[in-house]
């Protein structure tokens, strides 16, 4: 892994990118790759995150340390839909106060948007499952007048098939759902799930 922070890149006040590399040993050659970029603009924060788990058929282009390439520009140039699965998220945090905080974020695996019919609307059953997640939470620090109370809000929604390597109709690709060993990568909160998270933290 590597990152790099950029003060005032062209019109930020602060500037941070991040690349990884990842082995996810398993029954056959898996490798996890991304990377993270953000950017300050006043109050508001910015982010934009790409993560791929690949498998052996993966070309050696997926792994160049490139700084910015997009993910999806490698597996378009070579063509290979078989060897990775690619998510991207897009996030923004308001800081309100230096107490107060509120972030969104919107996660896309593979099928971002609802197919629409030839009428823009969502047909009744709709082959192309809208493969997305999505967030909202507030940080609230200070709470209630208190100096030593935290209050953190959260809501997660996981749409179904997210995190997996196929939708109806399609062939499954073995190694290319967001697991190991039958546990997700990452968040334990699995598809067609949601979750409201409430904490007040006391110090």
């Amino acid at each position: 892994a590597y990152s790099f922070n950029w003060d005032k890149f062209l019109w930020t006040k602060n500037f941070h990118y991040e690349k990884f590399y990842a082995w996810v040993p398993e029954n056959n050659f898996r490798m996890l790759l991304g990377h993270r970029a953000t950017a300050d603009w006043g109050k508001f924060t910015f982010g934009v995150s790409e993560a791929a788990l690949v498998n052996n058929k993966a070309p050696w282009t997926y792994y160049l340390p490139i700084p910015f390439v997009p993910t999806y520009l490698y597996q378009y140039l070579e063509n290979i839909n078989e060897a990775s699965n690619i998510a991207t998220e897009i996030d923004i945090t308001w800081n309100v106060s230096d107490k107060i905080k509120i972030y969104l974020e919107y996660y896309m695996d593979d099928r971002p948007w609802p197919k629409l019919d030839q009428n823009f609307k969502k047909p009744k059953w709709d082959e192309w499952w809208w493969k997305v997640g999505y967030q909202a939470g507030m940080e609230w620090k200070n709470a209630f007048k208190s100096p030593k109370l935290t209050l953190f809000t959260e809501y997660t929604r996981i749409s179904q098939y997210t995190y997996t390597s196929w939708h109806p109709g399609d062939e499954w690709l073995p190694g290319l759902d967001w697991t190991h060993k039958g546990r997700f990568l990452g968040d334990p909160l699995g598809p067609d799930a949601d979750r409201l998270n409430i904490e007040l933290f006391w110090e």
